[in-house]
C-alpha cells in the first residue's frame, strides 16, 4: 500500500505536465463518453422509431377518387356524399384483423371566421410580406412585389379542425413535436363535450386562456387546453412551413361531426397501429383486402408508414456512424497521447529506473509504477469529463451532432399536413439522454483500455533492459 501511495504521488511531481496531460485526455474522453452516448441513445432512437412510425398505418379517401369525384360534380354545388369522409364502421372492419392492435379514428375540416388571427398570417406581415389583408371570402391579400416569388397566397380566415378521440394518443403529441403545457388533454368520456385544445401562438394572437371560448361554425367551444409547437424553438429554419399546424383546433371527434355537419359515424383519417414491426407488410395486406371486400376499394387507401420510418431512420443511422467514428478517434486520440507521453516519461526518468533495477526492483515491478501513475492520470481525467459530458450531453448532441448530421425528414415532407408525414423528422428535433451504468462503464472500460496499452508499450520496453543499458538513454 506505500508504495502505491508513493507511486501516485511522483504523478504530482511534474504538475505542470500531468496537468496538461489531464486536459488533453478529459476532452479526449469528453468525446468518447459523448460518442458512447450518442451511440446507445441512436439505437434506443431506432427502437423508438418502430414503435411510433413503423408500426403504423393510414386510411384515408384517395386523391383519384377525389380527382374523379370533382371531375363528375364539376359546377355542382349539392354533394349526394361527403367526398373527404368514410364510415366508421370501415375502420372496425380492419380493426378486428389480426394483426392491428389499436386505431386512431380522426376527423378534420374547416371553417371560417373573421374574428379569429391566425398566428402564421401576424407572422408574415410582421416580416413584411403583406401590405394588406382583408377579412373574409373575398378578401385579398396584395404581396410585396421582392416576395412575389417565394410565397404562395394563402387564406388566413380559414382555420382547421381535427376531431380525435383521445388526443395524447395521436403522433404529433406522442413524439413530443407537440407538448402540451397549460390545461388537459381530453379523452375518450369527453366525446360530447364542447372543448377545444389549441397552440400557445394562436391563443396569444386571440388573447385566449384557459376557459376561454370560440365560436366554430355558431357553437360556442371553450379552451381546455394549450399545446407548444417544439420543434419552432428547437429548429428556427423552416419555421413559416411549421407553423402551418399553429392554426389546428382540436376537438373531441363527436364535438367536431357536429361542428362539421358530418354524420354521426364519418371518419377523414383512420391510423392504425399493427402489433410490431415485422407484422407491418403482413398487416397492410391484411387491411387492403378487408377494404376490397367491404366494397369501397375505389375510394379509400391505406399505406404504411415506410417512406417516414425510413427516412427518419437513416438518419438516425447517420448519427449512428457519426458516432462511431468519432468513438474511435477520440479513443485513438487517446491512446496515442498516453503512448508518447510515457514514452518521454520513460525516457526522461532513466537514471529512477536504473537505479530500481539495480537495487532489486523486478520488471513487473517497474512496469505497476508506470501503469498506477498512468491510471491515476486517466482517472482523474474520467471523472472530470463525465462530470462535464453530465452537464452539457444534451446540449452537445442537439446543437452541433444532430446539426452536422444534417438530420430530419426534410422540409419538403413539412409540406404534408398528414400527423405520420409531419412526426417523422420531430422525433430527430429533441434527443433527451443521461449519464446511466452502461455509459459509465462503457466509458470506464474504454478510458482503462487505452491507458494499459498506452502505458504498457513503453513501460515493458525500458523495462527489460539491464540497469547500464537504461542509464544510457540520458
Amino acid at each position: 500500500m506505500n508504495s502505491i501511495i508513493r507511486i501516485i504521488k511522483n504523478v504530482f511531481r511534474n504538475k505542470g505536465k500531468n496537468i496538461a496531460l489531464m486536459t488533453v485526455l478529459t476532452i479526449c474522453f469528453m468525446l468518447g463518453i459523448l460518442m458512447i452516448n450518442v451511440y446507445v441513445l441512436s439505437n434506443s432512437q431506432i427502437e423508438y422509431a418502430k414503435q411510433t412510425l413503423g408500426t403504423k398505418l393510414t386510411l384515408q379517401v384517395s386523391e383519384e377518387y377525389l380527382k374523379e369525384f370533382f371531375k363528375e360534380t364539376k359546377g355542382s354545388e349539392q354533394y349526394s356524399e361527403a367526398p373527404y369522409s368514410f364510415s366508421e364502421n370501415v375502420a372496425g372492419e380492419i380493426l378486428a384483423d389480426q394483426h392491428i392492435l389499436s386505431a386512431e379514428k380522426t376527423v378534420t375540416g374547416t371553417f371560417q371566421s373573421e374574428d379569429l388571427i391566425s398566428p402564421l398570417r401576424l407572422l408574415w406581415e410582421e416580416q413584411g410580406k403583406f401590405t394588406d389583408f382583408k377579412k373574409g371570402g373575398k378578401g385579398e391579400t396584395v404581396i410585396s412585389e421582392n416576395d412575389k416569388k417565394d410565397i404562395f397566397e394563402r387564406i388566413y380566415w380559414e382555420f382547421p379542425i381535427i376531431g380525435v378521440s383521445n388526443l395524447g394518443n395521436i403522433v404529433d403529441f406522442e413524439t413530443g413535436r407537440l407538448e402540451l403545457i397549460e390545461g388537459e388533454y381530453f379523452e375518450e368520456y369527453d366525446v360530447e363535450k364542447n372543448i377545444c385544445v389549441v397552440s400557445n401562438d394562436f391563443a396569444d394572437a386571440n388573447n385566449l386562456t384557459i376557459g376561454s371560448s370560440i365560436v366554430v361554425n355558431g357553437w360556442t367551444i371553450h379552451i381546455n387546453g394549450i399545446f407548444e409547437n417544439v420543434s419552432l424553438k428547437e429548429e428556427p429554419t423552416g419555421r413559416e412551413i411549421k407553423m402551418a399546424g399553429l392554426d389546428n383546433i382540436y376537438i373531441p371527434i363527436k364535438t367536431s361531426r357536429t361542428l362539421l355537419s358530418l354524420e354521426d359515424d364519418a371518419l377523414t383519417i383512420a391510423v392504425f397501429t399493427a402489433d410490431s414491426y415485422d407484422n407491418v407488410n403482413i398487416a397492410l395486406e391484411e387491411a387492403k383486402a378487408t377494404i376490397e371486400e367491404s366494397g369501397f376499394g375505389e375510394k379509400l387507401i391505406i399505406s404504411s408508414n415506410t417512406a417516414q420510418f425510413e427516412t427518419t431512420v437513416s438518419s438516425i443511422e447517420t448519427v449512428k456512424g457519426i458516432s462511431l467514428i468519432g468513438l474511435f478517434s477520440a479513443f485513438g486520440a487517446g491512446f496515442i497521447i498516453v503512448l508518447s507521453s510515457m514514452f518521454v516519461s520513460v525516457r526522461g526518468r532513466a537514471r529512477e529506473i536504473g537505479t530500481l533495477k539495480a537495487i532489486g526492483f523486478s520488471n513487473s515491478g517497474i512496469i505497476k509504477q508506470f501503469l498506477i501513475e498512468s491510471l491515476t492520470i486517466c482517472t482523474i481525467a474520467l471523472l472530470v469529463g463525465l462530470i462535464l459530458i453530465s452537464l452539457t450531453n444534451n446540449f452537445l448532441i442537439n446543437n452541433l451532432i444532430l446539426k452536422v448530421a444534417d438530420t430530419g425528414a426534410g422540409q419538403a415532407a413539412m409540406y404534408d399536413w398528414d400527423m405520420q408525414q409531419i412526426a417523422a423528422p420531430s422525433i430527430m428535433a429533441n434527443w433527451q439522454t443521461s449519464m446511466d451504468y452502461k455509459t459509465i462503464l462503457y466509458a470506464s472500460l474504454a478510458s482503462i483500455l487505452v491507458c494499459l496499452a498506452g502505458t504498457a508499450i513503453p513501460a515493458i520496453s525500458i523495462s527489460r533492459l539491464r540497469p547500464a543499458d537504461v542509464i544510457r538513454f540520458e
